[in-house]
């Protein structure tokens, strides 16, 4: 009779344990909130395939040269300056090959040469030439052996005077990264081409 008994107490402790925990666990995170509601906590949303793609590209390579011409139209016969600028993308470069072209029936070429003023960055230019009878760029920049140039910089600039209305260009020439024979940049120490993009030089003549 003694052992029915302490069996019937001992599950009696065992049910009452049970409810305690199941009361605690459902109370007792309302009692710490100071609300009888539950909180949800939000989870961080999913992390989009897109944006780690396009934050990865940006830690590349991302050299780029470009021309500028230093107003958005002009007139035919009147002189306007186009400009060469290059973006290292974070890279130290130590030279530079630009090969530009332009249709000698919409420009004429008003120099014979790239002016450099202000590239201070670039020592020495080994090729600097413009053909006004074809319309061939040629122009080559190094630094000096001790330092490179990271950053944006205009290298250098020239003058023409549209022939005839419409949109007239400058073109790169840029057959892909690595190619020796047309625009790049020259990564310091090793020479790695590091040149992705180039945007041609577009204007509106009247």
């Amino acid at each position: 009779m003694r052992k029915d008994i302490t069996i019937i107490l001992v599950s009696v402790s065992l049910v009452g344990l049970v409810v305690g925990y199941l009361a605690a666990a459902t109370y007792l995170p309302q009692w710490f909130l100071g609300s009888s509601e539950l909180v949800e906590v939000p989870s961080p949303g999913p992390v989009e395939e897109g944006e780690l793609f396009e934050r990865a590209d940006q830690d590349q390579f991302a050299g780029q040269v470009r021309i500028d011409f230093s107003q958005d139209k002009t007139q035919v016969d009147q002189e306007v300056k186009a400009e060469i600028v290059i973006d290292t993308g974070g890279e130290t470069i130590n030279g530079f090959d630009i090969v530009a072209e332009f249709d000698t029936e919409e420009w004429s070429a008003l120099t014979p040469e790239i002016d450099t003023s202000g590239s201070e960055a670039f020592v020495a230019y080994p090729r600097n030439e413009i053909v006004p009878q074809t319309g061939k760029i040629r122009f080559s920049g190094l630094t000096d052996l001790d330092s490179g140039f990271s950053g944006e910089m205009t290298i250098g600039s020239f003058l023409l005077r549209a022939k005839k209305p419409g949109k007239l260009e400058v073109k790169l020439v840029f057959n892909g990264k690595g190619v020796g024979d047309d625009t790049n940049l020259a990564k310091v120490s090793s020479g790695e081409d590091i040149l992705v993009e180039v945007s041609h030089g577009m204007l509106e003549v009247k």
